[in-house]
């Protein structure tokens, strides 16, 4: 069951509209990145938001990431820092999975890791998840 879920695009190059993050691959080829959602209760942008709960009452979390760009394909995802409170897995190509255990105070970032299907280019693209007291 997802409690958020935000859609990843991908592009080559300059973007003229809206609103993108910009990096590059490994051969500094220009890439952008934007994540719309998740906005009910998160912090949009990829920012995933929870407020973990009163204590004896487990409230587990988990978030979908879908790829909105079919020239790109999910090969891997990280998270970083937060202890064991958030495991990210790759479903299949357009879809990635965060599981947070939601018991404790922490941040963290993951990374999406898409390959560019022309070129085998792989481009990271890293927003933030949070765990707000109660």
């Amino acid at each position: 069951m997802s409690n958020g879920s935000t859609n990843l695009h991908v592009a080559s190059g300059l973007q003229t509209s809206g609103v993108w993050q910009y990096t590059t691959d490994d051969n500094l080829a220009l890439y952008a990145y934007r994540f719309d959602g998740p906005n009910q209760d998160h912090k949009g942008n990829g920012h995933f938001k929870s407020v973990i709960p009163k204590p004896g009452n487990p409230q587990p979390k988990q978030y979908d990431i879908k790829l909105a760009s079919p020239q790109f394909e999910i090969v891997h995802i990280e998270v970083h820092y937060g202890g064991t409170q958030f495991h990210g897995m790759v479903k299949n190509h357009s879809h990635a999975v965060i599981d947070n255990a939601n018991n404790q105070c922490r941040q963290s970032v993951y990374c999406v890791f898409v390959r560019d299907k022309s070129n085998g280019a792989v481009i990271y693209c890293d927003p933030m998840i949070t765990n707000d007291p109660h």
